[in-house]
């Protein structure tokens, strides 16, 4: 049994996973309520367990049968567990004594960060810089020409190589212009920004057209605090997500449907170079019932020029990515098919009261 004294020592009020754990073996005598939250579980499905079977991390027992005959501590860095609850997920943990018992603190890290320096984006970005300008003025040409040669009196063979020309035209200046958008942004246009704003511009760019048809669900938590942003990126973002739903839900035999929802989850930090890990506790999920994609497209689908599409250019996720790593958050995804979820986490503007 655990006593008030070593209750109080792991105050419930911690933001992230904490444990008591008992010395011999390793047993769950007690859980916060952000490690509740995390595994997915109540408290009496978990007290009793082992901790190294729940968390499927063998070395666990043997570090647990070393500290009974030590008062050290022992921490760990980018462990990589397997639960069902929450599928691969990358962690840090530390445990060490708290008298009669062990405690095990546990700081989340995200299965899918990307490094803060992204150099085959920078790469893209540099060359887009470069490149923009020498390209954009001569296609204006190539385009206006196009116009003009289709007011005259062409042959139909002729009409259709004119239209070819402006829609190819068209095509390049899209694909430059997403390649200047990865560059760094202007830090200087980060606002105080509400998230919900954000994806309610992002859904009117839809739902306006008369030929979306998917079904949007938003379930939002009205007591999300504010962001540091820039809003017209978060919108790009966030259209970018949309039109991949639109995309995955276009074979479907009834509407597709998109859901939209926030959330608060402490106890998550994004792993950076230095000592600065900030907490990223505000969720943004993107869930769709679309076709989904596989595991061997889910470990590259934020690189440049990935895509499962026919025709696209394979910039859209990268560019999302670029612009998460901007705002010093991160971007996650699962997929299967009839389901695919892209998880957002945003660091707060201030602390919530």
């Amino acid at each position: 049994m655990t006593t008030t004294g070593e209750i109080s020592a792991f105050t419930e009020a911690l933001p992230q996973p904490a444990f008591l754990l008992s010395i011999d073996g390793g047993r769950i005598l007690w859980l916060n309520d952000a490690a509740k939250n995390w595994l997915g579980r109540s408290a009496n499905t978990v007290i009793g367990l082992g901790i190294a079977e729940l968390l499927s991390h063998e070395p666990l027992y043997g570090q647990i049968r070393g500290m009974s005959d030590t008062r050290s501590s022992i921490s760990e860095r980018g462990i990589k567990i397997h639960m069902p609850s929450v599928s691969e997920q990358e962690i840090d943990y530390t445990l060490f004594h708290t008298g009669a018992t062990l405690g095990m603190l546990v700081t989340l890290i995200s299965s899918m960060t990307r490094p803060v320096e992204n150099n085959e984006l920078n790469a893209v970005s540099s060359l887009g810089r470069m490149l923009a300008h020498e390209l954009k003025n001569p296609l204006s040409g190539i385009r206006g020409a196009s116009q003009i040669l289709g007011f005259e009196n062409l042959s139909e063979d002729g009409q259709a190589m004119t239209n070819l020309i402006i829609s190819e035209v068209d095509r390049l200046s899209r694909l430059i212009s997403n390649i200047e958008t990865m560059a760094v942004p202007d830090k200087d246009r980060f606002a105080k920004t509400n998230i919900h704003t954000v994806l309610r511009k992002a859904q009117a760019v839809f739902t306006s057209q008369p030929d979306f048809i998917m079904d949007v669900i938003e379930d939002y938590d009205p007591s999300l605090p504010p962001i540091l942003a820039n809003e017209d990126q978060l919108v790009q973002v966030f259209t970018n997500l949309m039109a991949n739903a639109r995309d995955a839900c276009a074979q479907l035999k009834d509407n597709g449907q998109i859901i939209f929802r926030t959330s608060y989850k402490s106890g998550v930090w994004k792993r950076q170079s230095g000592d600065c890990s900030p907490r990223i506790p505000i969720v943004v999920e993107v869930i769709d019932n679309g076709k989904g994609f596989d595991e061997t497209v889910k470990a590259k689908i934020f690189d440049p020029f990935v895509t499962t599409k026919q025709n696209g250019q394979g910039l859209g996720l990268s560019l999302v990515n670029r612009i998460m790593e901007n705002h010093n958050g991160l971007i996650e995804a699962k997929s299967r098919p009839g389901k695919t979820v892209f998880t957002l986490r945003f660091p707060v503007l201030s602390s919530p009261e």
